[in-house]
């Protein structure tokens, strides 16, 4: 199992992702990828399902510098 020390204590900034994202994708089974830019060259991945419109929870998170906008969804 992989761990995402990078990302302890984050939280806010996970949710902060999910609900100003710089843009969403499609990801798989109905998941959905939020992208937000930090610095130059690196975004933070939330991936994540929403459940209803009030109601959801988080898959992973994780920092990269691989950026894919092939399934890009919003804006």
């Amino acid at each position: 199992m992989e761990a995402h020390d990078d990302l302890a204590g984050r939280e806010e900034d996970v949710l902060a992702a999910i609900e100003n994202p710089d843009w969403i994708g499609r990801g798989y089974k109905g998941s959905l990828v939020a992208w937000k830019g930090y610095g130059r060259d690196r975004y933070l991945t939330v991936i994540y399902k929403e459940v209803a419109m009030d109601d959801g929870f988080v898959i992973t998170a994780f920092f990269t510098r691989k950026v894919n906008k092939r399934n890009k969804l919003w804006p």
